[in-house]
């Protein structure tokens, strides 16, 4: 997200994102969805290799669940493609 000169508080595409709240309700707030830029490296290489996603979580130290939001992002980001097998990788194939 990108920060308004000034402001100091992140815009994103969702604009209702903002807009004021009284009851919350944060979903999946004891996982980490903060990345190194290395394991981000990592994961997208063991990705494009084939790797299914409880592998990478292993390899990585991180909750499987973490990992396929990292999916979900990178590949909305266009960073990784499609594969036979999906989040299973070849060992779903």
């Amino acid at each position: 997200m990108a920060y308004q000169a000034g402001e100091g508080r992140p815009v994103g595409k969702n604009k209702d994102f903002f807009k004021p709240r009284n009851n919350v309700y944060l979903a999946c707030d004891e996982m980490d969805f903060t990345w190194g830029t290395e394991d981000v490296f990592q994961f997208e290489e063991m990705w494009k290799k084939g790797e299914d996603i409880h592998s990478i979580a292993k390899e990585l130290k991180r909750d499987p669940d973490e990992l396929a939001i990292l999916a979900i992002d990178r590949a909305r980001l266009g960073r990784i493609k499609r594969r036979p097998g999906g989040l299973l990788g070849i060992v779903g194939v």
